[in-house]
Formats: structure tokens, sequence, C-alpha cells
């Protein structure tokens, strides 16, 4: 492995910006490994083992681990740790955690400490999706109505949420009417290619992921970001930048034949998949190969949704790693989004 973390960086100026982004085919020639063998998915897991090197609970070790990667299936493989791009929340597990994050402050005080130290590290987003109640429906004001008594309902939840969004930094409570927690991380905060501005006035550019505190976040894999539904405590313990540690996944690679009816629904299309996700993939990281590229967006997310237990349904042609070893793709990524 590079003895210094910093030469496996790349660096490159955009408009009088400076972005830098690790370079796996650095690494994989230092360690005299072949990166092409790795699945995309493996790979997403080998950039967060250097980006975050420096940090608590990452080593050499574990890069060179995942490095190491094989297609052996039921073979022992050693933990790696993982610490997502963000975090996301919905209300009904979110409140509890941020009850946590805040008791934690309250003790930090009453220990005579600052206690504005305590903050997520990470960007963090609670979506407010799952307080509704449809008391009236089949008239124009139905919508109205029901959102007036959900705020009625959820005075004081709300109101500690809306102080808890001004009280830390890194968090960003989205409000109710905006849709399901799923739908608004597709639309808005899912970015493919995460862009984090860093202290030092440098931008650092890697893929996008993200641990949600709803079993249905793998959906977000349809983008070709990694994510997946966790408990509050690895949510807290990611939000306070601690990772969370599992053994190196097995890959199951599933190779579509043939085409999808052009008049069948995105769920009917899907529908197979899951249930084949389901059954063999826990656990395990599933990737979609072949035809996968002809699938909508909603088509793919609907597939991904039903991967509860996988590791992610990461779609092999919508994967995010050639951001890091194509600067043409940085490029394209970032005047997108810019």
């Amino acid at each position: 492995m590079a003895s210094n973390n910093k030469e496996l960086q790349t660096t490159f100026l955009f408009k009088g910006r400076t972005y830098q982004y690790f370079d796996l085919s650095k690494f994989s020639q230092s360690v005299k490994r072949d990166l092409k063998r790795l699945p995309y998915s493996i790979r997403v897991l080998l950039e967060g083992c250097l980006r975050n090197a420096e940090k608590n609970g990452f080593s050499e070790e574990h890069a060179e681990a995942v490095i190491n990667w094989s297609a052996d299936p039921g073979r022992s493989r050693p933990a790696v740790p993982f610490l997502p791009a963000r975090v996301l929340m919905q209300d009904y597990t979110g409140v509890p955690v941020l009850n946590d994050l805040t008791a934690l402050r309250a003790a930090v005080q009453r220990d005579g400490k600052n206690p504005h130290v305590v903050n997520p590290r990470i960007p963090s987003n609670l979506v407010i999706d799952h307080s509704l109640q449809v008391n009236t429906h089949g008239c124009a004001e139905a919508r109205r109505i029901n959102e007036l008594l959900e705020f009625d309902q959820n005075f004081e939840r709300y109101q500690f949420l809306k102080w808890s969004q001004s009280a830390y930094d890194n968090l960003q409570v989205l409000p109710p009417g905006l849709g399901i927690c799923h739908q608004v991380n597709l639309e808005y905060l899912g970015q493919v290619a995460f862009v984090r501005e860093m202290p030092d006035g440098t931008r650092k550019i890697y893929p996008d992921s993200v641990l949600g505190t709803d079993s249905h976040t793998t959906m977000i894999n349809g983008l070709g970001v990694m994510g997946w539904g966790v408990g509050g405590i690895e949510a807290l313990a990611a939000m306070l930048e601690y990772p969370s540690e599992f053994p190196i996944p097995d890959v199951i690679g599933v190779h579509l034949i043939g085409s999808s009816e052009q008049n069948a629904a995105s769920v009917e299309k899907s529908r197979g998949r899951m249930r084949y996700g389901s059954s063999v993939g826990v656990g395990a990281m599933i990737t979609f190969e072949t035809w996968v590229a002809e699938l909508s967006i909603d088509s793919s997310v609907s597939t991904d949704s039903g991967c509860i237990g996988c590791r992610a349904g990461v779609h092999e042609e919508k994967a995010p790693i050639p951001i890091i070893m194509l600067m043409l793709n940085i490029y394209h990524l970032v005047m997108t989004k810019l």
C-alpha cells in the first residue's frame, strides 16, 4: 500500500475550484492487484477504506482485505468498516435518534463541557413522511385538511424537529407534504457523485452512499447509489462518524436473458427479480447485468426495494465507480452539479 494516503489522491481544477478523489488504479498498482476483477459494489467499499484510512476504525489492512476479494461463495472473509456519505431518516425512527443525540449533548453540558461539540459529523437528512393519517378523502380539500390535522396531532414532535435543525450542524429536516422519504431520496437527496467541501477549501468527490433508518432504503441502488436500511443505533453511530462493520460480502451476479414485455408495468417487471433477490441475497450484494440498461428508474428502484436483507442491489451498468477512474465522467458529473 502507498506509504502516504495522499499519493493515492488525484487533484484537478474546475471553474477555479480544486477537486480531489481517490484513484483506485493507483492503489491497485501499488499492491499489484487487478482492479477490473472487482465488482463495482466491492470497489465502493475499497474507495471508502482508502478515503477514511486516517479515521478511527479504519486501517491499511482493511483496504488490502477488500482488494484481495475473490468470488468464492461461502468463504470466510474479514470484517471491514463502512462509513456512508450521508444518513437518511424518517420521522418515526429519526426522532429517537435525535432524542439520543440531544441527551448526549445535555450530558456533555452537565459535565461542564461545550455541548456544541456534539453534532452530526456527516450530512444527515430527516424526511417527515410517516406521520400522515388519512382523516378525509374524496374531496378537493382533503390534502389541506389532512396536513392541518397532521400538524395539530404532532405539534410537539414537529416543534422538536424544527429546533433540532437549527441546533445541529449537518442536519436537514424536510417538512411534511414532500412525499415519502425514498421518493425524496431519489429525486432530491441522491447525488451519485457526492461532493463535499473540506475546511481547507478543497472539494472531495466520491461515490454517494447512504444508511437509512428504513428497510426500503435499498431503492436508491436503482440510481447506482449504494444504500441499505439500518437501525437507529447504527444511524446514530454513522452520524457521529463511527463506521459500521460487516464481513466483506458475497456478490451475486444476475445475468438476465431475453427482454421484458413492452406493456408490462414496472412492478410486474421487477416482481420476479425481487423474489430472487430476497431468497438468495440475504447479507450479499446483488448485481444485475445485461438488459438492465433498458429499465427505467422506476423499474430499477422497484427491484431494489425488494432487496431487503441484502447489502445492496446495485445495477452494474449504472454503478457510480467509473467516476473515480475516468476524468471525463467526473467533469460531466461536476458540471451537472454546479
